[in-house]
């Protein structure tokens, strides 16, 4: 018996590193859309300001609002009476994850 292997590696690699970054964007902006429905409704601004990039999310545009942004998602006694409160990214990073691993994993085509 004789096998002939032709070996594609660099190719596979290719494809897998592209896919694994668009699925990384597209779980990135899915846990965005979670976390802005969590984010404290009286800091309207700070729902607004959430960003994707490069596979990553932030809030808080102007040069104060990153400083709003971690003390609103780590301040449990925080009040907020109209809806939203702390760990607004923490708690769809738990919640979310299966979803986001399936995101991923639809975008590697092979």
């Amino acid at each position: 018996m004789r096998v002939t292997l032709d070996w594609h590696g660099d190719r596979v690699s290719a494809i897998i590193v592209a896919g694994s970054r668009a699925g990384e964007n597209r779980a990135a902006r899915h846990l965005l859309e979670s976390a802005r429905s969590l984010a404290p409704i009286e800091m309207g601004d700070l729902r607004r300001s959430g960003r994707v990039s490069g596979g990553r999310i932030s809030f808080g545009g102007s040069p104060s609002q990153p400083v709003i942004a971690i003390v609103q998602h780590e301040r449990l006694r925080f009040k907020h009476p109209r809806g939203g409160g702390p760990k607004y990214v923490e708690r769809p990073m738990v919640t979310e994850a299966r979803r986001m691993l399936s995101l991923i994993a639809d975008e590697i085509h092979l």
